[in-house]
């Protein structure tokens, strides 16, 4: 198995797992005029399932020598062409209006930094990757190198 390069898993924020809990108070509301104990463990189960969700659901960022992924989604290192940050600023622009709809993408809603890489393959209809990192310049150091 080749040796990662670089691993990230663009997890939600803090305040996005901090809903969790809030879940299980709305779900122990909802079940405490049926039974008090039933309402405390799904409201447990509740939450649990939303953290593990939140977790598991979040797209991981894997670089290795021969290869880069993102998600589910694969490409070869020697098929990626110019790499650039996409500023705090532009964020918004590069997700809607100036987004191509050919493009491969990848967001998580609260992370506001994000990487944009055009693809040089020409038998893939793709012309870029845009997706959320919250290290944009330590993957594109290793993407270059």
């Amino acid at each position: 198995m080749p040796t990662d390069l670089y691993r990230e898993r663009v997890l939600p924020s803090g305040l996005t797992f901090g809903l969790a809990p809030l879940l299980g108070l709305f779900v122990y509301a909802i079940a405490l005029p049926l039974n008090a104990v039933l309402g405390l463990w799904l409201a447990i189960a509740a939450t649990l399932i939303l953290t593990v969700c939140l977790y598991s659901l979040a797209p991981v960022i894997v670089a290795t020598k021969g290869e880069f992924r993102v998600g589910r989604a694969t490409i070869e290192r020697k098929f990626l062409a110019s790499i650039h940050e996409v500023l705090t600023e532009d964020i918004f622009a590069e997700r809607g209006h100036k987004l191509d709809s050919r493009a491969f993408t990848s967001f998580q809603a609260s992370v506001h930094s994000a990487l944009k890489i055009e693809i040089a393959d020409p038998a893939d209809p793709t012309p870029y990757w845009l997706f959320s990192t919250r290290r944009p310049e330590e993957l594109k150091y290793f993407l270059e190198n």
